[in-house]
């Protein structure tokens, strides 16, 4: 009897390690089309910016008179919490580094902007990683918008990035790791002839 318990164990031991392996096969093979996925649209984004229309401003201007805004919208790190562990977290989250640093690599060549905007949500976690997560996260934003190190930018938060949806709540120590990580939620940045006017509602 007892042989027999043993051997119904083992061989649920045995069905739990096939599900598990055929489950890691199929996180595996989604991330393997995934990165092929990313490198299909990253072939059809260069091929795409070969169609960009020129902006029509001398790449030598004084940004005094006339300036080339690029708004960058959304970039939403991936995060750490809401994926999968090692290695797949990990692969993953450089697979989609490289890919927006390749796009975006492409948009700035090709716009040479004076000043950037960030349009919030800066990092997909931002709102809810701990510490360590976030100082991460924060070096990994600064290579992806490595090609952008020395042009003016401004940055705004989203609920991403210092909460106020649903049940994560904006709180001040969010604001705080913001301001220190970035700048002022709100205020007036002057650059050339234009104020940008930042206002949290």
């Amino acid at each position: 009897m007892g042989s027999k318990i043993s051997l119904v164990r083992g061989n649920n031991f045995i069905e739990k390690r096939k599900s598990k392996s055929h489950q890691q096969f199929q996180v595996l093979h989604t991330q393997w089309f995934n990165r092929m996925s990313s490198w299909f649209k990253w072939q059809g984004r260069i091929l795409s910016s070969f169609r960009w229309p020129d902006i029509g401003i001398a790449d030598y201007r004084n940004y005094e008179e006339e300036q080339v805004i690029l708004l960058v919208s959304d970039p939403q790190l991936q995060g750490y919490q809401m994926e999968p562990p090692l290695p797949i977290g990990a692969f993953s989250r450089w697979d989609i580094d490289r890919y927006l640093t390749r796009t975006f690599g492409l948009a700035y060549n090709h716009v040479k902007p004076d000043i950037i905007l960030f349009l919030g949500d800066l990092i997909d976690e931002g709102s809810t990683a701990v510490d360590e997560e976030y100082h991460y996260a924060l070096q990994r934003f600064t290579d992806v918008f490595s090609a952008a190190q020395y042009t003016k930018k401004i940055f705004i938060p989203g609920d991403n990035d210092i909460g106020g949806e649903g049940r994560d709540f904006r709180t001040q120590k969010k604001v705080d790791r913001f301001v220190k990580s970035f700048e002022n939620i709100t205020g007036v940045t002057t650059f050339g002839f234009i104020d940008y006017i930042k206002v949290w509602l």
